[in-house]
């Protein structure tokens, strides 16, 4: 393969790694989003056990205080929502190792193509450099051999 085919060949796989880090930014956000909403619900919860806790204390709980029967849906829906999240966190956090694996993989290869490429480049500049003291070693020994 040529070096420009080389050269041609990385500049395609680096549009992939770009593709590739758009990809793993995405999954990022969507595991962001679902750490978000854990973190929302698992307040909800709380909040609802302090309302049940603060109605079997004995206080009136005042007017934000919920009815103990909407307090344990309310719990029991956390906990079902808590549960899906957590398990849509594990689907997630997969999807973003597969996706951090395939872009360190991508990395390599084009790393790989441009080593050789710029090897390539280099041999091509010493064998050019060595052709051309080549010829001025023979261009001198003419001149000379002509005085």
């Amino acid at each position: 393969m040529s070096t420009r085919a080389l050269e041609l060949l990385a500049r395609l796989e680096q549009q992939e790694l770009d593709r590739q880090r758009r990809k793993l930014a995405g999954e990022e956000t969507v595991r962001e989003r679902l750490e978000h909403s854990r973190q929302r619900t698992r307040t909800a919860i709380g909040e609802a056990i302090d309302g049940i806790e603060q109605l079997h204390a004995g206080s009136d709980g005042g007017p934000e205080a919920l009815p103990l029967d909407v307090a344990a849906r309310l719990i029991e829906g956390g906990r079902r929502r808590a549960s899906d999240l957590e398990r849509a966190m594990t689907i997630q956090e997969r999807r973003c190792h597969a996706a951090r694996e395939e872009l360190n993989e991508r990395i390599v290869a084009v790393k790989r193509l441009e080593i050789v490429a710029e090897r390539r480049r280099r041999a091509a500049r010493a064998q050019r450099d060595r052709r051309e003291q080549q010829e001025m070693e023979e261009n001198a020994i003419m001149r000379h051999g002509r005085e």
